[in-house]
């Protein structure tokens, strides 16, 4: 078995400029734990996991989000 093989190929992605709220919803509405977020240009910059936003709606605000 190859990674292809159980690869996600219709990725959600969110940008930079997306507010936590967005990135949120984007996850439950998709029900998906993950999103990779992406320049203008679709360069990877970072990823935000439900487990970001859980530390950052409990104050952890030295946690970055991507």
């Amino acid at each position: 078995m190859f990674t292809k093989d159980i690869m996600t190929t219709n990725v959600i992605t969110g940008s930079p400029d997306s507010s936590v709220a967005e990135i949120a919803k984007l996850l439950v509405d998709r029900r998906v734990n993950t999103a990779p977020v992406v320049d203008i240009g679709g360069k990877l910059v970072g990823i935000v996991s439900e487990g970001d936003l859980v530390h950052r709606s409990r104050g952890d605000h030295e946690m970055p989000l991507s």
